[in-house]
């Protein structure tokens, strides 16, 4: 009898709180990694609630108040009702998956209204991260992370020459 693969629970929570907007824009740029250029691909991303809770837990921590009640305030009094996060990952070719995802809050009249909060990643969740976003590159880009990857190397290359050639 053939046992079934089940996803992992690191799976099931990158699936729950990962998606991409439909109208999802890569932006291709390069960054230096290791003395060298580097390939890069940035999105924005959906983030689920256990991602906005995550955010709120370290902002909280800071002295500033969540989106959402975490322990026990109250929504009217304790929240902040305006903000929201925007979700940010970088791929780069050479690692894959950047270690963390970035959260921006925005519309907020928080102190901390554009401030950038890193959710840093283990090499499992790094990975689990890269497959789920190959799904959905695949679904709403229709091209898959190593084929982003590629295009950004592409246009690194073509940068490059552009500049030789300008000297």
């Amino acid at each position: 009898m053939q046992r079934l693969e089940a996803p992992s629970l690191i799976d099931r929570f990158m699936r729950e709180n990962i998606g991409l907007y439909e109208d999802t824009e890569p932006y291709y740029d390069s960054r230096e990694i290791n003395g060298g250029k580097s390939a890069t691909v940035s999105f924005e991303i959906c983030g689920g609630y256990a991602l906005c809770q995550i955010v709120d837990r370290m902002r909280k921590e800071l002295g500033f108040k969540p989106l959402e009640p975490i322990d026990d305030e109250d929504y009217d009094t304790d929240c902040d009702q305006e903000g929201e996060y925007n979700f940010f990952v970088e791929l780069n070719e050479d690692d894959g998956v950047e270690p963390c995802i970035t959260a921006m809050l925005i519309n907020s009249e928080s102190p901390d209204n554009e401030d950038l909060y890193n959710i840093d990643l283990t090499e499992e969740e790094q990975e689990a991260l890269y497959r789920r976003l190959d799904e959905e590159a695949i679904a709403v880009l229709d091209m898959s992370c190593d084929g982003l990857l590629e295009k950004a190397c592409e246009e690194l290359a073509q940068k490059q020459n552009d500049l030789f050639e300008s000297l």
